[in-house]
């Protein structure tokens, strides 16, 4: 986990994570990071369009958007 968040923040890379708020509400997000401390990150997202803050250990996934190309 701790590698996809890094490889966002210096890649500007987006990803997709799945998330629970500590009253146990669970959403799917397109984040970009920003900044990462210990327990906590600093994200945009793209589900509330602004910048947010999550805790770490509230992450239940998180993966890099893969795009599919087409064509030659």
């Amino acid at each position: 986990m701790e590698k996809i968040l890094l490889f966002s923040m210096y890649n500007q890379a987006y990803i997709q994570m799945i998330y629970m708020s500590d009253k146990g509400t669970i959403t799917h997000r397109m984040i970009k990071v920003l900044e990462i401390k210990e327990k906590y990150f600093t994200t945009y997202c793209y589900l509330r369009n602004e910048k947010r803050t999550f805790k770490k250990i509230n992450i239940l996934s998180v993966d890099l958007v893969r795009h599919n190309r087409k064509g030659a």
